[in-house]
């Protein structure tokens, strides 16, 4: 998706909200269909001095049209489960987040067969952990919608400039931008119960964008996912209701995920429990 073109113009839009190059919102009067009734007003000049005190930003950044939109990344809850579930999407694990896990009750082989899984990752430089991610997060302005399954998705565009390289990889991509003669070379597993399919490249394409995707909870949101790189469909669940699993399905049948050649041909399959086989 090509994210926030509007901030070129500086304008978010609605209700008269501006949205800084710095990436914050300051509200701005809205004077649109303001007429000035003149009838029997005397001038009052008693005390009047020009109100020069300068704007303060809202501490959090956001691309929305009223304030109960806003979100405070640093707020969002995280599950075990879906702390879990963002092993795969980290270059590297920190220290605090690795202990965490073994907090949660995670084994360290666990984690390690977790962090193996295809999928796009936050480069270390930018985060290694989901609290250093949402803390970054809250920096950058960032657009919301609803998806198919009432799940918010955010995207956020991360400045080039303080990260020129990039802040992870790209791990999804189109068939239809794979050449032809390659696409034979495209391999079905499964990934989380349902076949999809893996393509590798030698090197993985690098973004600037990140998508979290969360629920309403009774105080607040709740993480479901974050990765870096362009929106994409949840993987078909067969907990998912026709209308919702179909357009999962389409979306699958004509994307794939990408692998590095060298981890991919290097990757170590997870050992099967022969007592449970």
């Amino acid at each position: 998706l090509d994210m926030l073109d509007m901030l070129d113009a500086g304008y978010a839009g609605y209700a008269g909200y501006w949205i800084l190059d710095a990436g914050y919102a300051v509200s701005t009067p809205n004077t649109k269909h303001k007429t000035q009734n003149t009838k029997h007003q005397t001038p009052n000049t008693k005390h009047q001095t020009p109100n020069t005190k300068p704007q303060t930003p809202n501490i959090f950044p956001y691309f929305a049209a009223h304030k109960s939109d806003m979100i405070d990344f640093t707020a969002i809850q995280v599950s075990s489960s879906a702390a879990f579930h963002m092993v795969r999407h980290f270059e590297q694990l920190s220290a605090r987040f690795e202990k965490q896990l073994n907090d949660m009750g995670y084994a360290d082989n666990q984690i390690q067969e977790a962090h193996m899984i295809s999928g796009s990752r936050f480069f270390s430089a930018f985060a290694g952990d989901t609290e250093t991610l949402f803390h970054q997060l809250n920096h950058y302005p960032y657009e919301k919608t609803v998806g198919i399954n009432g799940h918010h998705i955010i995207i956020s565009q991360v400045s080039e400039k303080a990260f020129p390289k990039g802040i992870g990889t790209v791990g999804i991509e189109s068939i239809d931008k794979i050449e032809p003669l390659d696409r034979k070379n495209i391999i079905y597993k499964k990934n989380r119960g349902y076949k999809i399919g893996h393509f590798s490249v030698d090197k993985l394409p690098v973004t600037n964008t990140c998508i979290v995707i969360v629920k309403a909870v009774s105080n607040g949101y709740s993480l479901v996912t974050a990765f870096s790189g362009d929106e994409a469909m949840p993987i078909p669940n067969y907990k998912m209701n026709k209308t919702q699993f179909n357009a999962c399905k389409a979306f699958w049948s004509n994307h794939v995920f990408l692998e590095n050649k060298i981890i991919a041909a290097n990757r170590i399959l997870p050992k099967v429990n022969k007592s449970s086989a």
